[in-house]
């Protein structure tokens, strides 16, 4: 079984590609069974799209791929991997889709830190659940964090 740093690496590389872009280092990686089904990056700027998400674009690759808007029945049990805590919309729509597990590196309060010029101390590793979905964070803490602060 491959380990949450793993695919959380794979999240850090589609960031990586998003920032090269232009883009925020918001970045998801929707695992389901062991196995990436897509990756996706922010893209609110380029597109113009305040929806735009690193999750919400994920979610809509991994429509295109399965070919399908029966979110549940696609995901089910799925996982989310995330550079940062995702926000309301985007928990929203992965409890849409099924997800039933989110793993992310910095938490909302970590990126509020960064944003007013504060370190981020300690390592944290948060998890609990919360509309149905497990919630785990600190994973990769400190890769996701440079990226946010531009390292």
């Amino acid at each position: 079984m491959v380990g949450h740093e793993s695919f959380m690496k794979a999240a850090l590389a589609e960031a990586r590609k998003g920032m090269r872009e232009g883009q925020k280092p918001f970045a998801g990686c929707l695992v389901m069974h062991n196995k990436i089904i897509a990756l996706g990056h922010n893209t609110v700027y380029l597109e113009k799209d305040i929806a735009a998400h690193g999750e919400i674009n994920t979610l809509r690759i991994a429509c295109k791929k399965t070919k399908t808007l029966r979110l549940h029945n696609a995901f089910e049990g799925g996982t989310m991997y995330t550079t940062c805590e995702p926000c309301d919309m985007c928990l929203g729509a992965c409890r849409w889709a099924g997800i039933k597990r989110i793993v992310y590196g910095i938490s909302l309060k970590d990126l509020l830190d960064i944003e007013a010029g504060r370190e981020i101390s300690g390592r944290k590793r948060a998890s609990n659940k919360k509309e149905g979905i497990e919630r785990v964070g600190g994973v990769l803490r400190s890769g996701c964090a440079d990226l946010f602060l531009g390292r």
